[in-house]
């Protein structure tokens, strides 16, 4: 029943002119962040308040979340909009099985006229995302690599403090 209804829904947004004054799209994705966290989303504590206050001032989804149980699956279904189930006939999924730029966050960022960039303090050579995230549409990758962050601490995985 749930299949029927999810899909019954539009699988398109409807398209809107952009006049060169649309503002900029930011997705926000932090490692192991939820609901919980948030008073504005209803969470137990108030740890987030600057992060909810520019929800607050701007908009945000009550009802959003990134499906997967990692990193990796949880940026896969924030970016695409696709479930990562690992694909028939593989013991694991890769960043290329969910390789479809047109519904992506990147290709609905074109098809509105805007630049798709994605920035992250770790490496993004870890499972070839770097690559993945360029495949996808990404016009700009930025990553711990960056000259920025020569001189920064490393942790876990690479990533600039």
């Amino acid at each position: 029943r749930q299949r029927a209804i999810a899909d019954a829904l539009p699988q398109h947004c409807a398209v809107t002119p952009v006049s060169g004054e649309g503002g900029s799209v930011i997705v926000l994705m932090v490692e192991s962040l939820s609901a919980w966290h948030s008073q504005l989303l209803d969470g137990t504590h108030d740890w987030t308040p600057r992060l909810d206050a520019i929800a607050r001032a701007n908009h945000y989804f009550r009802n959003f979340y990134a499906n997967g149980f990692t990193t990796s699956t949880g940026a896969i279904s924030t970016i695409t909009g696709k479930v990562p189930f690992v694909p028939p006939g593989k013991t694991w999924f890769d960043f290329s099985d969910y390789a479809d730029a047109q519904d992506s966050l990147p290709g609905i960022a074109h098809r509105s006229g805007r630049d798709a960039a994605f920035f992250t303090t770790e490496d993004v050579s870890f499972l070839n995302l770097g690559t993945w995230l360029h495949r996808i549409g990404f016009d700009t990758v930025d990553s711990s690599s960056d000259p920025f962050y020569l001189t920064a601490k490393r942790a876990q995985f690479g990533g600039a403090g």
